[in-house]
Order: structure tokens, then C-alpha cells, then sequence
């Protein structure tokens, strides 16, 4: 047998000898014999040296495995993922090795018999959902509540061998992930549906992550954000690289410990594997979500940027945890949203749910060029910088809790109505024109924050009631120092320094009817729910205009 970790590592090397160390020296996948004489595990042991040499020996072995005898083909598929399996092999080795199952699977429309559980049932007597070619229903694995994804096939006969190969290699795709942000896959399963196959993986109780932020208004949103950048990171990080190829709020479940998880691997793909064409199977996906590259039949797609289209629906992701709705939600028609990104048009920037710094480095997740778009250890690096720096500001006393700048910009936004650039829906502009002290951090805090982030808690009116209140003082307080400093300058002080003749009134009044206008700006800002920053700039005119009296009297 094969010791692992001891292969060739280009697994391309020819053996011109007939024999081995290892045994027999095969050059073609339909020499595999099964010495009857032998027991059930001495011939699946000369089996497995037999498919060890192959992949050892045979350049790109996957290229003709297809010609595996029929009656040796599901041992050859067990012994294929039990190689895989085997963490003591190489990569070279173990790639060799899924790539020699996904074209077993292509061509037979089977799966590993590992895979397949027995003791299963389900509850109910119709599905909970459906969606695509999949029903959805509750099932129960021994004592655990399981979700059973079934294919229907109840389709044009044309499209059934199809959907049954696209449903294997989901399955096949999905059995191969292990990481705390990609969906766990308990296993398929021939009987209870039969003749349909169901796949099967844990039963998600809190759903989808928009369901959850909907019932949850005030759940960490960034947070999530950070769990689903870290579970595509996973899938481009592997060898070949996994493109999920279908990133939606709809696909990111949310487990019991409120951790996001990406789900549904049925039209992921294998980077490497993929034509330079968008007209295959790459073009395929949910349309608003879907990269521009793969909206335009003529593109021609390097293969080097494939895994840049998980990065551009990762963008459009962004805006619909912040907005509740999926992008270009303005937009009824999907042949609309379709013209729209092919002329340029990008999802809208969610109107008060994002820090100027995120949202910059969102946009460049949906740039048209995908060699343009940042990878999935970028997102994560940002992301880190923004906490650190919140983190920073809370550590300096600069702000306080996310919960008071969430409802600072909840409150503003109440206060400025329909006509401001801040308080706009999910089709309207940016909001660059926003108070920098109410727009930052307003997301970035909520990881530290003990109280609840929902703008309709009594505890969060109190605060937002309170904190316009301190600003409003505050810039009273501003405008007050102001007059009584100008008035000292001006009634008492010339530019001697002796006392000075009030009996022309003239320009006295006129400098302080237009102070008095100054000021009454000053407050009118403040009433609209702009920062003490208004009323610094208000002062520091009127302190101008005192040195601009004293040296003209």
C-alpha cells in the first residue's frame, strides 16, 4: 500500500516496468482486477494499491477515469474518498484524488457509499420550503432535528440527468468542507424519498440571516459580516479554490450560537476546472448578486479573478444585511437589473447603517473589473482596522457605547425627514453629507456595546432624548460665550485700551444684528442634529469678525 505522504509529486511520472514495490504498475484505469478468491477486505486492500499506483502513475489520471469498469466503479468511488479523507497524504496527492471523484461523479451521477445514511426520517407530511430544482422538509437523524434538501425531479425529461449530476456534485462538493463558517454536511440519503435523493445537514432553527435580522433588528451585524468573509476565505484558500458562486443572504444560515455559516453549494465550482467562457455553468446565479463578468454572455473570464465573483456578491451581501433587502430592490425586474449593471449601475449605499470607511472599501468589492476587487484576506483586514480603531476611540473616551451612535443617526435621521441626503431609503444616494461624528462607527461599536441596539427600546429613546439635549446646550452655552466676549471687546476696550464711547450705535448694531444671525444659525444647525462641530465654526467666525472690529476701530 501507498505510504502516505511518500508520492510523486507531479503525479505525472510514466513507469515504463511492469512491476513495483507497490505491486503492479497499471497504465489504465480498466486494469483493475478483483482476485475473487481473496475476502472482502484483502480485495478492497489490492484494490486500493491498485488505485494508488493509478493516480501515481498515470498523467492526469481524471482525464480517463471514466472508463472504470461499471461493476468496480463504487469501490473505486469509496476508496477514492477514503484517499481524500486521509489528511497524512500530500495535496498533490489528495487533489489528484478529488479531482478523480468529481469526474467519476460527472459521468455516473453517484456518490461515495460513505456518504449515505440510513437512519433517517422526516417529520410532516409536506415541506417546509422549495426553491430551484429542492424541497425542503424536517427530518430527524437518531435524535437530532436535520434538514432534508430533496431533489425533485419532477422536471422535463431532458433536464433530469442534469439536475441529478448538479445534486451529486453538490453533495460530493460540500462533503469535502470543514470549517467553522461553511455549513456542516451530515451525509445523502437514496430511501426516503425514493427515487429522489436528499442531502442532509443540520436543522438551522434561527434560519436565514435576513429572517434573523428581521426578527433581531438589533443583532451584530458586523460580526456577521466578519463569519461570512471568514467562510469564503476558507473556500478560496483551498486547493483547487472553491468559488461558491451563489453568496445571498438567503444562503447564509445562522447557527444556535448566532455563528453565520454559508449553505447551499449547489452551483459552487472548482476555479481551476472552469472554461474562460461565461456561457457555461459560470453564468449561472442569482441575477442581483451576480458579477457583471458573468452577466455578459461575450465576456471572456480569466480564470486567475474566477474566485472575484464570491467577492462582488459578497458587496451586494453587505447592502442587503444593512438594508433588509435585496440590491437594486428599486428595481422589479430582473431583466432591468441585468441592463442596469451592464451600463454601470451598482447597488444603492444603505442610507444610515454604515461607517465612511466601510462603505468605500464595499464599493470596491463591486468594481466591473474583477482584478480590481479586493480578496476575501483583504475584506478581513479592513474589517479587523475598523474594530481596532472603534475599539481605540471607545478606549480615549472619544464615544462612548455603539448603542448611543446608533440612535444618534436613528434619531437624526427621524428629525431630518425625507428631504436629507441622510435619511434616505435603500434606492437613494450616499450619505457623504452626514454629520461625520453621528455616521462613524455607528456598527462598528455594536460588538461592545451591553445594550440594546434598536432605536425602539425606551432605554435607547431616553439616551437619544438626552444626548440632543446635551448638544443643545452645549451649542447655547457656545453662542452665549460668544456674545458676552464681543460685547466685552466692543463696550469696554478700544484698541488702546481705553474706555470706549458707546454714542454710535450705527455699526455696533449692525456687527451684532449679524452676529445674532451667526448664532441663530449656529442653533438652527444644531436643531437639525449636526454636531458641536457647527457651533465651533459659528464661534470661531464670530471671534474673526471681534478681530476684524478691533482693528478697524
Amino acid at each position: 500500500m501507498l505510504t502516505p505522504g511518500t508520492e510523486s509529486s507531479t503525479l505525472n511520472e510514466i513507469t515504463t516496468s511492469s512491476t513495483g514495490p507497490l505491486g503492479p504498475i497499471l497504465n489504465r484505469w480498466t486494469q483493475i482486477t478483483l482476485d475473487d478468491v481473496l475476502g472482502e477486505n484483502e480485495a478492497r486492500a489490492q484494490i486500493q494499491i491498485q488505485v494508488q499506483n493509478l493516480i501515481r502513475d498515470i498523467r492526469l489520471p481524471w482525464k480517463t477515469v471514466k472508463s472504470i469498469p461499471s461493476s468496480m466503479e463504487s469501490v473505486v468511488m469509496d476508496i477514492l474518498q477514503q484517499e481524500l479523507d486521509d489528511a497524512r497524504h500530500s495535496d498533490v496527492y489528495r487533489t489528484a484524488c478529488m479531482k478523480c471523484l468529481r469526474a467519476l461523479c460527472k459521468v455516473r451521477n453517484i456518490v461515495p457509499s460513505s456518504l449515505c445514511l440510513r437512519d433517517v426520517t422526516r417529520e410532516g407530511g409536506n415541506p417546509v420550503a422549495g426553491g430551484g430544482f429542492a424541497d425542503i422538509w424536517k427530518g430527524r437523524l437518531h435524535d437530532t432535528q436535520v434538514c432534508l434538501k430533496v431533489l425533485r425531479i419532477f422536471c422535463p425529461e431532458e433536464q433530469k440527468e442534469k439536475v441529478l449530476r448538479d445534486f451529486c456534485q453538490e453533495a460530493l462538493v460540500w462533503r469535502q468542507l470543514r470549517h467553522p463558517n461553511v455549513l456542516p454536511f451530515l451525509g445523502v440519503n437514496e430511501d426516503l424519498f425514493a427515487p429522489r435523493y436528499c442531502l442532509i445537514s443540520p436543522w438551522m432553527v434561527n434560519g436565514n440571516i435576513m429572517s434573523y435580522l428581521e426578527a433581531h433588528p438589533d443583532h451584530d451585524r458586523l460580526t456577521s459580516l466578519v463569519q461570512i468573509a471568514e467562510g469564503m476565505k476558507y473556500l478560496h484558500s483551498l486547493n483547487p479554490p472553491i468559488v461558491h458562486a451563489d453568496i445571498r443572504g438567503a444562503n447564509i444560515l445562522v447557527m444556535d450560537d448566532l455563528r453565520c455559516c454559508l449553505a447551499d453549494f449547489g452551483l459552487s465550482l472548482f476555479a481551476e476546472s472552469q472554461t474562460l467562457s461565461s456561457s457555461s455553468r459560470m453564468s449561472k446565479g442569482s441575477t442581483r448578486w451576480l458579477a457583471p463578468e458573468h452577466i455578459n454572455p461575450n465576456a471572456v473570464i480569466d480564470r486567475e479573478y474566477i474566485t472575484a465573483r464570491d467577492i462582488y456578491a459578497y458587496g451586494c451581501t453587505v447592502v442587503e444585511v444593512f438594508t433588509g433587502k435585496p440590491p437594486f430592490s428599486d428595481i422589479k425586474n430582473e431583466a432591468a437589473v441585468i441592463h442596469a449593471v451592464m451600463n454601470g449601475s451598482r447597488p444603492p449605499r444603505p442610507s444610515h447603517l454604515l461607517q465612511d470607511g466601510l462603505w468605500s472599501f464595499v464599493t470596491t468589492c463591486l468594481i466591473t473589473s474583477p482584478s480590481q476587487r479586493p480578496d476575501a484576506e483583504q475584506i478581513l483586514e479592513v474589517l479587523a482596522s475598523q474594530i481596532k480603531l472603534c475599539q481605540e476611540m471607545i478606549e480615549d473616551g472619544n464615544i462612548t457605547t455603539a448603542s448611543q451612535h446608533y440612535d444618534d443617526a436613528a434619531l437624526q435621521g427621524a428629525s431630518e425627514g425625507s428631504n436629507s441626503n441622510y435619511a434616505m431609503d435603500a434606492s437613494g444616494a450616499d450619505i457623504s453629507s452626514a454629520s461625520p461624528q453621528s455616521v462613524s462607527c455607528l456598527d462598528f461599536l455594536q460588538n461592545w456595546s451591553n445594550h440594546p441596539l434598536s432605536s425602539r427600546s425606551a432605554s435607547s429613546v431616553v439616551r437619544a432624548g438626552i444626548y440632543l439635549l446635551r448638544e443643545h446646550l452645549l451649542a447655547l452655552a457656545v453662542g452665549v460665550f460668544a456674545v458676552l466676549s464681543l460685547s466685552f471687546y466692543l463696550l469696554y476696550y478700544d484698541k488702546a485700551g481705553a474706555i470706549a464711547s458707546v454714542e454710535s450705535p450705527g455699526p455696533f448694531d449692525f456687527h451684532m444684528s449679524w452676529i445674532s444671525s451667526l448664532i441663530s444659525s449656529s442653533w438652527y444647525l444644531q436643531a437639525q442634529g449636526l454636531t458641536t462641530t457647527a457651533a465651533t465654526s459659528t464661534y470661531s467666525q464670530i471671534r474673526d469678525l471681534c478681530a476684524s472690529i478691533w482693528d478697524n476701530n
